[in-house]
């Protein structure tokens, strides 16, 4: 009897670990979800993934804008 009351305080210890976690990861998510919001305006991940693919696109397409502008720069003046 004894060994069956001891294993159930285990699983009650485990379980109100397991509810910590939880609502440390949730606090977490939260935290992460607000930071998204204040910082680039996205309410999911969703949203905040295709803000990414956007933000990606747009420096992609500066980066060819200045290499284009150093290409033509070269071209136009001697560099020594």
């Amino acid at each position: 009897m004894k060994a069956t009351a001891k294993r159930l305080l285990e699983m009650k210890e485990q379980v109100n670990t397991a509810k910590e976690d939880k609502a440390e990861a949730t606090g977490a998510l939260n935290s992460i979800l607000k930071q998204l919001k204040d910082e680039f305006g996205v309410n999911t991940l969703e949203a905040a993934q295709k803000k990414l693919k956007a933000l990606l696109a747009k420096e992609e397409k500066m980066k060819q804008e200045l290499e284009d502008i150093v290409a033509e720069l070269e071209s136009e003046y001697a560099w020594d």
